[in-house]
């Protein structure tokens, strides 16, 4: 089944998605990182930064936030 969903992005790590999925920033880069539970402040400071990318099976949760002041949204397909 396809599913796809959409997140405005905040600040602070927001979990987006566990599965396979192909994600989408709109209105900016968007920090990200895998972790089993919500990154905290100094491993957000080791981050990953994107626009956009395919997750694989199995890598874990995906917490995302937006970078700067940004308006960043979330196009999440899965």
């Amino acid at each position: 089944m396809n599913d796809t969903k959409v997140f405005n992005l905040t600040s602070y790590p927001t979990l987006i998605t566990e599965t396979e999925s192909y994600i989408q920033a709109i209105g900016g880069e968007f920090l990200f990182i895998f972790s089993d539970e919500m990154p905290s402040p100094s491993e957000c400071k080791n981050a990953h930064q994107d626009i956009k990318f395919k997750t694989e099976k199995n890598i874990g949760k995906l917490w995302a936030w937006k970078k700067y002041s940004w308006k960043t949204k979330l196009i999440v397909s899965s």
